[in-house]
């Protein structure tokens, strides 16, 4: 198909196939992982659930609070930052979660976090986050190591959701069985979308994506995440810049921004993340928007999943994002697997 074979045996040096491969086993692994994980404290009287993270731990947490939503009866925000809300306290359950254990913004946050008392749970590989939290005698989940932080979302989702339940927030079991429910058909996609000798959609949408600048549309909820997943997907494995809004916020600003700049536009692809959960009015507003758009980007096509719950979808959905995002790598003549600009930046961080 176009060639993939010979793109990736010539380009994918780091193996981000593989990564992206195993992304339902993640999702076993944190099961088997939870079931016999205990935590060694008591959280109660939580009155609000903070996640500090960024990149890949971040995103994941996005997709927990908008997952868990419905089903937890305090709300939880997510952090990416240096910093901390003023409301923090002892009734604050943190979930200070890096993958690699040294995000600086995270190990910052922590700081402030432990001055008001909170109750922190840390999810991570090891690194300064690990030693701070055994120095402090907090919870620990201990991730599998050896992944692009990126690449590890399976982990970040899961194992976080597995936690709300371990600690009393939501139902005992819940998110269990919709995690292991999720798993047939998200192995069955694992098989479609990685076979790049046959025709996928996944390498259809790649071709569509590639070389234009995707503009991507989303409903609220986890559909927004994805509608971020794949704009941060797009820059760090394609290399390609990308732009996302939500509904029905689109139609009170950007709408009019299609108007001027036509050779611009014609670059364009946009990217429209639809589900049948989609408020009414939203479904209508983004059918009338397709419409009224349609003479502006070089392509419009929608992205969407089967599913029997959210969950389902939701990682059905990030699966098939992962896949278009390293075929696009693939397709530009890119390694999706290094991030020389990050490196480069943290290292002069780095730097006294």
């Amino acid at each position: 198909m176009v060639g993939i074979n010979k793109l990736v045996s010539e380009y994918d040096k780091s193996r981000m196939y593989e990564a992206i491969s195993g992304f339902s086993d993640q999702i076993k692994t944190s099961l088997n992982y939870m079931e016999n994980w205990m935590p060694k404290h008591q959280y109660n009287d939580i009155q609000n659930i903070l996640i500090t993270g960024m990149g890949g731990s971040a995103i994941g947490g996005d997709f927990v609070a908008s997952l868990v939503n419905r089903y937890c009866s305090v709300p939880i925000i997510v952090n990416r930052s240096y910093n901390i809300p003023g409301w923090v306290d002892e009734h604050t359950l943190v979930i200070s979660s890096s993958y690699s254990g040294n995000t600086e913004e995270t190990l910052s946050a922590l700081e402030f976090i432990c001055e008001k008392n909170a109750q922190v749970i840390a999810v991570t590989t090891g690194g300064k986050l690990k030693k701070i939290a055994k120095e402090n005698n907090f919870d620990i989940i201990e991730v599998t190591a050896g992944l692009q932080p990126r690449a590890a979302i399976g982990y970040s989702i899961s194992l976080n959701l597995l936690l709300l339940e371990k600690v009393g927030l939501v139902k005992n079991g819940l998110f269990t069985q919709l995690l292991r429910n999720s798993l047939p058909q998200l192995t069955k996609l694992t098989h479609t979308y990685s076979d790049y000798s046959k025709d996928n959609d996944s390498i259809k949408n790649a071709l569509l994506t590639h070389d234009k600048f995707a503009v991507i549309y989303a409903g609220e909820g986890w559909q927004a995440n994805c509608a971020l997943r794949l704009r941060g997907q797009l820059a760090e494995n394609a290399k390609i810049l990308s732009s996302h809004l939500n509904f029905p916020e689109q139609n009170h600003n950007e709408i009019e921004g299609w108007t001027l700049n036509p050779e611009i536009l014609k670059k364009t692809v946009i990217i429209w993340i639809t589900d049948s959960s989609d408020h009414n009015q939203v479904q209508k507003r983004m059918s009338i928007t397709k419409e009224l758009l349609g003479k502006y980007p070089s392509q419009q096509y929608e992205l969407k999943v089967e599913g029997k719950s959210d969950v389902e979808k939701a990682l059905c959905l990030i699966h098939l994002i992962d896949w278009i995002s390293y075929y696009s790598a693939l397709l530009n003549n890119i390694d999706p697997t290094p991030v020389e600009r990050i490196t480069i930046l943290k290292n002069r961080l780095s730097e006294e």
